[in-house]
């Protein structure tokens, strides 16, 4: 199975990859092709998805649509904070996710992604 994946903030920078990915229960596993030794854990639920990032970067964001979640990042490097996510549209198809929303730091918006994951056979 393969994963496609692309994520778009609002000054249209992507970042896109097609990956291998592993599915336990309701979890696919894939390796970020975008950064070296990361690999993505996501979780898809009824009305949440989880993507979870573990290795040289660990970032784990909970998004449910209208909902303010907490997320946080940390890099090898040190680099580490938390942060909000305000999802402002969640679409949950059969083989397609589509992730909209803003990230929230102190509770003022700092930038807006859109997040497109497909599930190819």
């Amino acid at each position: 199975m393969k994963i496609s994946f692309l994520s778009m903030d609002q000054e249209q920078n992507k970042t896109y990859f097609v990956s291998d990915a592993v599915v336990n229960q309701n979890t696919y596993i894939f390796a970020d092709n975008s950064t070296e030794d990361v690999f993505i854990h996501l979780t898809v639920e009824k009305e949440d998805v989880y993507i979870n990032r573990q290795g040289e970067i660990k970032m784990s964001m909970h998004f449910r649509e209208g909902m303010i979640l907490p997320a946080s990042y940390k890099n090898s490097l040190g680099l580490e904070f938390e942060f909000e996510i305000l999802c402002t549209k969640l679409t949950i198809l059969d083989k397609k996710i589509l992730i909209w929303y803003d990230m929230l730091i102190k509770d003022c918006a700092t930038s807006s992604f859109k997040i497109a994951i497909n599930i190819l056979k």
